[in-house]
């Protein structure tokens, strides 16, 4: 047999876990017996989850103030656009885990269309577009899946980026 053709054959196991965790929990001996770390976990979870509206604030602060640093002229720095597209990348990373899988379609967006385009062929105006649909997220606060007219706009831009960034012919 050749290297070429020699196959490597791995024996994975797959563990289902049991969606609550509870019945797997022992108890410690001693003063700790009375910690239960479940309960302990969903506390800290819920106390974060009072900060995800402020924290996905803050990011979305900072993409609108790079926003209109970009839009001042000279509008092609290479400075201004990398601190644009740094502030839609983390946008789209944190939230969908903030809660908001709406604005990270949007960002992701902004993304893909700063990735396909030179500075001086960017489309503007389909940014804007972008821009104004996360404020409006934020504004409304559009948990999950948002309403139908949010999900519609979201749906809109991404098959309009979609056109612009396939490559041409197919």
């Amino acid at each position: 047999m050749t290297a070429a053709t020699e196959t490597n054959s791995i024996n994975v196991k797959f563990i289902a876990v049991p969606p609550d965790l509870r019945p797997k929990y022992v108890p410690l001996r001693g003063d700790a017996a009375a910690i239960d770390p479940v309960a302990r976990a969903e506390e800290a979870l819920s106390k974060l989850a009072d900060n995800f509206e402020r924290w996905l604030g803050e990011e979305v602060d900072v993409l609108l103030r790079t926003w209109a640093e970009l839009r001042k002229p000279p509008a092609h720095l290479p400075g201004k656009h990398n601190a644009f597209y740094l502030a839609a990348h983390d946008l789209r990373g944190e939230a969908a885990t903030l809660g908001y899988p709406l604005i990270s379609r949007l960002a992701g967006g902004i993304c893909t269309l700063m990735e396909n385009f030179a500075p001086e062929d960017m489309p503007y105006d389909l940014i804007d577009q972008h821009v104004l649909a996360i404020k409006a997220a934020i504004r409304e606060k559009a948990e999950g899946n948002g309403s139908e007219t949010a999900r519609a706009l979201v749906q809109h831009l991404a098959k309009i980026v979609a056109e612009m960034t396939e490559p041409s012919g197919t």
